[in-house]
């Protein structure tokens, strides 16, 4: 319980863990698509494989919001990242990351309201207010665009942006919003008994899921062990678990070739990028 609290303060202050005599470590960043706490129990299992396989210390980070995990991804601040498939674009073609695997699981944007209000058509949405993860997010993109084809114009309800996915359908939960966009595996890694309360309204065509990219400063060796270190997991009893408890069906081989049609939402989160003077000219 305590390394676990320990790895739970990594991610919510984003500084490693301070061990005077550990040496080198690979950095794993997380996307920040659920609670600090949700993400560290979730990937705990992955964590402490890859440190067994790849006989290096592992650490996990993530932020706040996605446009400073993106931000920090096109530094390079992480060695390995599990990204949404937009941000996963960016770190291949602007940052040099280098695509090895992704979730087998392939997502979908989902509209989620309260059961208990019987819900059948948007319609009831009109001039409520909608939360989304963040406005930086792919399903927050493909969310606008599904509600448009059913009817509704950016203009007819209001978005507040909550912290991640969970934070969103948390909100519907606890009455400050009527609806959320969120994601189909996250929304599936909630609690049970929280998502007992909520009702899925609409869902959008699927797309990639989340991507692990290796940086190109880490050398072409230690990215095949890592790459294979990856696809074991599949293999082993902890990852069994984990993946099924998560629905995220496997980890494969991915070289990111269909990231190449997420060019416009990519773009979009590299404009936004500019505005705040990441590296970008």
């Amino acid at each position: 319980m305590l390394r676990l609290f320990k790895w739970l303060i990594c991610l919510i202050f984003l500084v490693p863990v301070a061990h005077a005599d550990e040496g080198p470590v690979l950095r794993l960043g997380l996307f920040p698509n659920l609670e600090p706490r949700t993400l560290t129990m979730l990937y705990e299992p992955l964590r402490q494989h890859l440190e067994k396989s790849l006989g290096i210390p592992v650490r996990l980070y993530s932020t706040p919001d996605f446009l400073s995990f993106a931000s920090r991804t096109q530094n390079n601040s992480y060695d390995i990242v599990l990204t949404a498939p937009h941000l996963a674009y960016l770190a291949m073609h602007d940052a040099g990351y280098t695509p090895v695997a992704s979730y087998k699981r392939r997502f979908q944007t989902l509209l989620v309201v309260p059961k208990k209000l019987q819900m059948s058509t948007v319609e009831e949405l009109r001039g409520t207010t909608v939360a989304v993860p963040d406005l930086n997010a792919l399903v927050t993109q493909v969310g606008e665009e599904m509600l448009r084809r059913n009817g509704l114009q950016p203009s007819d309800y209001t978005i507040v942006a909550k912290h991640g996915h969970e934070g969103a359908a948390m909100a519907v939960l606890a009455g400050e919003v009527r609806a959320a966009l969120v994601g189909s595996i996250p929304y599936y890694q909630m609690p049970a008994a929280s998502r007992a309360h909520l009702q899925i309204l609409l869902r959008s065509a699927s797309f990639p899921s989340q991507y692990f990219l290796v940086s190109k400063q880490v050398s072409p060796e230690q990215r095949k062990n890592i790459a294979r270190a990856l696809l074991e997991f599949n293999k082993s009893a902890a990852g069994q678990a984990m993946l099924e408890r998560s629905g995220l069906q496997g980890i494969v081989a991915d070289n990111g070739k269909a990231l190449n049609r997420l060019e416009q939402p990519a773009g979009l989160v590299r404009q936004r990028l500019q505005q705040i003077g990441n590296v970008y000219k």
